[in-house]
C-alpha cells in the first residue's frame, strides 16, 4: 500500500492498533513487532504523529503508546493529533487529529533514515548538554558507548 501510494505520489494516513512497541513513539522498551514497524517507517520515509507524552493504551496500571498515527510524505499534515485519555470506556483511548489538506503533496516535517544515525556522536552530545532525561529514552542497544 504505502509503496504504491509514494509511487503514485498519493497521500496515506495509517491509524493503526500496532501492538508495536518502540522508544520512537513513546515506550519504555522496544519489542520485535516495534523493531520490524520502525524499519518499515525507516524504509517508507513515513512519519509517526503521535506524541511521545501520550499513551493511547492502558490497563491495570500500565500504559503503553501502540495506537499509531502514521503519514507518508504525500499525506496531508496533522497540525493537532491529540489522545484524550479520560474519554473512553475502553483500554484504547480516543484519539482526535485534523489534517490541512492545503498541504498536500508537501512533506510535513524533516524525515530523518535512523539507520545512518551515528548514536554514539548523539549521545555524546546528550551527554555534554546534560540532557539525562532524553538518554534515559535512547535505545540502548543502539547508543552503548563500549
Amino acid at each position: 500500500l504505502i509503496k504504491k501510494a509514494n509511487q503514485s505520489k498519493q497521500g496515506v494516513i495509517l491509524c493503526t492498533d500496532s501492538n508495536a512497541q518502540s522508544t520512537r513513539w513513546g515506550n519504555n522498551v522496544t519489542n520485535n513487532r516495534g523493531k520490524q514497524l520502525e524499519e518499515i517507517i525507516d524504509d517508507h520515509n513515513l512519519t509517526i504523529h503521535n506524541k511521545l507524552d501520550s499513551p493511547t493504551w492502558s490497563a491495570r496500571g500500565k500504559t503503553s503508546t501502540i495506537d499509531l498515527t502514521i503519514t507518508n510524505i504525500y499525506a496531508p499534515s496533522i497540525p493537532n493529533w491529540n489522545c484524550h485519555l479520560n474519554l473512553s470506556s475502553s483500554d484504547h483511548h480516543y484519539i482526535q487529529f485534523s489534517s490541512n489538506t492545503n498541504s498536500l503533496h508537501q512533506p510535513t516535517q524533516h524525515r530523518y533514515n535512523m539507520k545512518k544515525c551515528d548514536w554514539v556522536s548523539y549521545r555524546e552530545t546528550l551527554e555534554e548538554t546534560n540532557l539525562n532525561p532524553v538518554l534515559e529514552k535512547l535505545p540502548k542497544d543502539k547508543c552503548r558507548l563500549d
